[in-house]
């Protein structure tokens, strides 16, 4: 993560959820959120000039607020891989070059973002409005 930091002179804000194995200590470039509740984990998307991630809720949130991404896929804390939605999700609107394989973040400090700019964004529209639809039938009719 220092070599990323350093190649792009951009501080690192790490988003943690639960327990973690390594707990940096006075280290510049880099900064610790725990935990971070939902309006502070959008406004840190919103905020950001790029976004490595390997949360579906990353992507999503950088795809509507149109950042620069790079995805880290491997395996979840589970130990299962749980990528076919990310793939699913980048191959349908064009953006496929943002998935790569977690490993990839260790060789080099370039990481490779794509600018989500690119989008589908007719696509990318029209099957958001077609959820929000059956979304809100859903709560009408129950």
């Amino acid at each position: 993560m220092e070599r990323v930091s350093r190649h792009y002179g951009q501080a690192i804000v790490l988003l943690i959820s639960g327990p973690m194995q390594w707990m940096p200590e006075n280290v510049p470039w880099l900064k610790v959120r725990f935990d971070a509740d939902p309006l502070d984990f959008v406004a840190l998307i919103a905020g950001a000039s790029g976004i490595i991630t390997d949360s579906f809720h990353g992507l999503q949130f950088s795809s509507l607020f149109r950042r620069r991404i790079s995805i880290f896929l491997g395996r979840d804390r589970t130990g299962i891989s749980a990528t076919s939605r990310f793939y699913d999700f980048c191959s349908r609107y064009g953006v496929s070059e943002a998935c790569k394989d977690i490993n990839r973040i260790y060789d080099s400090p370039e990481v490779g973002f794509v600018d989500l700019s690119r989008l589908n964004w007719a696509l990318f529209s029209e099957d958001r409005n077609s959820s929000l639809d059956r979304l809100k039938q859903m709560l009408i009719t129950r």
